[in-house]
């Protein structure tokens, strides 16, 4: 069963708005007089679909939307002039073209809302997924490949949003180290003396071999109670032994070397292999093994 809630004072508009939507089946409408009772109904019975004059102000829609974010919002506006438009999950509709379009605004909201659950639903029921990427050594790629595997995490609702950024910071972390220090074989020291000549250097070892024939291949894989990344350079690898203290506190004004730091910090697992060329970081839900 469908909920609409409207927000209206008016005794007149409310017995239109139930003549509109008497047709409509498998839907309960309530109705709340202020916008302190909208809110207080949307928490305590999470419509699909709330309906709500324009003369309520932009609060009332924010505080709407605030309050529930997965419900559709349908605003009836005075003006006739502007075309009747949609706007993310906001419709909004002339008062002159009411009778004519609500209902069926209201029926498509009611559509696209079920459609999101199953969506929903079905996402929870994911087992099992694996991506592989192979990238070139072009740092262009590094960022829309964060940002695509933290949409990932925001698709499948595995994490907070705080959550999400510290695992970005990680995997960017991972892979400028893979591109930078892996394939390009670049000394942190030549970046702490002259980061311009550090990224000119890398400009040219892009360019020549052995360095720019090098790839940088990601495994992401999800299941329901964790995330893994693995990270693999072709470069020579690194001795984790001898990586400089990065809790030492003449580490801590240096312009490089935290990045392990924050992996560390950010993943519950992390792990590399013995030639040193692969980083291997585990994140699980609500942060239980």
């Amino acid at each position: 069963m469908s909920i609409i809630l409207a927000v209206n004072d008016d005794a007149d508009d409310r017995d239109l708005l139930s003549q509109l939507l008497e047709p409509l089946k498998n839907v309960t409408l309530s109705f709340a007089k202020t916008a302190d009772d909208a809110i207080e109904s949307i928490r305590a019975s999470s419509p699909d679909v709330i309906i709500t004059d324009a003369s309520h102000g932009l609060e009332l829609i924010a505080r709407c939307r605030e309050s529930a974010p997965n419900a559709s919002v349908i605003v009836i506006t005075q003006n006739a002039a502007p075309p009747d438009t949609h706007d993310g999950g906001i419709s909004f509709i002339s008062r002159q073209n009411i009778r004519k379009l609500l209902a069926l605004a209201i029926s498509d909201q009611l559509k696209k809302s079920e459609s999101q659950r199953q969506l929903g639903e079905l996402k929870q029921r994911i087992k099992y997924r694996e991506t592989h990427f192979e990238l070139t050594n072009d740092p262009s790629l590094i960022t829309p490949l964060v940002t695509f595997l933290k949409d990932a995490l925001s698709s499948a609702d595995f994490c907070d949003e705080t959550n999400r950024h510290r695992i970005g910071i990680a995997i960017q972390e991972a892979v400028d180290n893979a591109l930078y220090h892996g394939n390009l074989e670049l000394d942190s020291e030549i970046c702490e003396q002259d980061m311009t000549k550090y990224y000119g250097l890398a400009t040219e070892r892009r360019q020549i071999d052995p360095y720019g024939e090098r790839r940088i291949f990601i495994t992401y894989k999800h299941s329901p109670d964790s995330i893994q990344y693995v990270i693999r350079d072709e470069g020579p690898g690194f001795d984790l032994d001898n990586l400089p203290d990065p809790t030492d506190p003449e580490s801590m004004i240096r312009l490089t070397g935290r990045g392990l730091l924050l992996i560390r910090n950010y993943m519950d697992e992390v792990e590399h292999n013995d030639m040193g060329n692969q980083i291997t970081m585990i994140k699980y839900r609500n942060g239980h093994t």
